[in-house]
Order: structure tokens, then C-alpha cells, then sequence
């Protein structure tokens, strides 16, 4: 979704980095190649990313065959096996109109979650890891704003790991932020009245 913010700038919240792991069955495994991942890019609202984005290049560790895997048309996905965890740059070609350099970010592959430090991961369930990102484009080239803020948007094609996406609430995670604040302003009035009273 582009937010037109004033005159000059464009937020959008289109980049959402999402990367899926799964362990292989004990079958297939061989020491080097324990665990399937996949890893991916798309917009949180699952729309095509096409009108901002020229090329997604996912920069996956030396050791791989290949290592740099560049995508210029949806779905931006890639999947191997391995044994490690490791980071990977994901740099993104803006289109041209844009006159902006590549913008690059870096995601770190998960193996395994966060509630499982035995690290006997599941077979069934995947480890998701998601990150978000927000792109914020100030004072951009007129062509491109035009563009941008009159496109309609256009449904990305189905991705492979969908079934494991995460849903972004940004209305409920304000509500959280609203209500934390609250009680933190509690809190701190509750201390303040207890030192006066002292």
C-alpha cells in the first residue's frame, strides 16, 4: 500500500522479507544439507511489487553454488538446503524511474525457533522468521511519484510458502502501543505520588 504523506514524500509498507526453513526428513538428510529453506520477498498485502521494483538479487552465502540469485519478476524466491544459519543481503533494483540507488537489507536465515532450543526442529511445521520493512521515499522524482500514487494495485502471483505467511494488523499492534503507553503512564504516576508522599 503507498501512503502519499505530503507533498514530495511516499511511505509504503509493501516490503515485508519473510524467510521460511523446514528441516528435512531424516531420510533425505546428509550432513551438509539437514534442513530445505526458502526464502522469499513480498508485500505485506500481497500485492505485485512489479511497478517499484525492477530486480531482487538474494546474496546467499559463498558456499553455495551460485550465490547470487537475481529475480526481475515475482514470485522473488529462492529455495536450497544446507546446515547453517547465516545472514543474506537482499538488495532491490527500484525501477528506473525511481532514481534511487539499490536498496539493500539483510535478513538472517533461522533454522531453528526460538521456543525450540533442543533444536529437534519439526518435519511438519516450518521455522517462519518475517521480518518487516518499510521503504520511505522523500522527495522523489516527480515521473515516479505520479506513478506510483496513481497505481492500482495489482494481486503478486501465489507464492509457495503462502500457507505460512504472517498477517500484519497495523491497527491492533497501535491498540497494543496505545495500551502499553497507558500503563507505563500509570506506573510512572504511581512511583511519582509514592516519592511525594516520602
Amino acid at each position: 500500500m503507498v501512503l502519499p504523506w505530503h507533498s514530495g514524500t511516499i511511505a509504503t509498507d509493501i516490503m515485508c522479507m519473510s524467510f521460511t526453513t523446514q528441516v528435512i526428513t531424516l531420510v533425505q538428510a546428509t550432513e551438509y544439507h539437514s534442513h530445505k529453506w526458502t526464502l522469499y520477498l513480498r508485500a505485506v498485502n500481497g500485492e505485485d511489487l512489479t511497478h517499484l521494483v525492477s530486480k531482487v538479487v538474494f546474496q546467499l552465502h559463498p558456499s553455495f553454488d551460485s550465490p547470487m540469485r537475481e529475480f526481475t519478476h515475482p514470485p522473488y524466491e529462492v529455495t536450497e538446503t544446507g546446515w547453517g544459519e547465516f545472514e543474506i543481503a537482499v538488495i532491490l533494483h527500484l525501477t528506473d524511474d525511481a532514481g534511487e540507488e539499490p536498496v539493500e537489507l539483510y535478513h538472517k536465515l533461522k533454522l531453528y525457533g526460538e521456543d525450540d532450543p533442543s533444536g529437534q526442529a519439526s518435519t511438519k511445521k516450518p521455522v517462519v522468521s518475517e521480518t518487516y520493512e518499510e521503504l520511505v521515499f522523500r522527495e522523489p522524482a516527480e515521473t515516479f511519484y505520479q506513478r506510483v500514487a496513481n497505481h492500482m494495485p495489482v494481486p503478486s502471483p501465489p507464492m509457495s510458502q503462502a500457507q505460512w505467511f504472517t498477517t500484519f494488523h497495523p491497527q491492533e499492534d497501535l491498540r497494543k502501543f496505545s495500551a502499553a503507553r497507558q500503563r507505563v503512564a500509570g506506573m510512572t504516576a504511581s512511583v511519582q505520588r509514592q516519592l511525594e508522599a516520602a
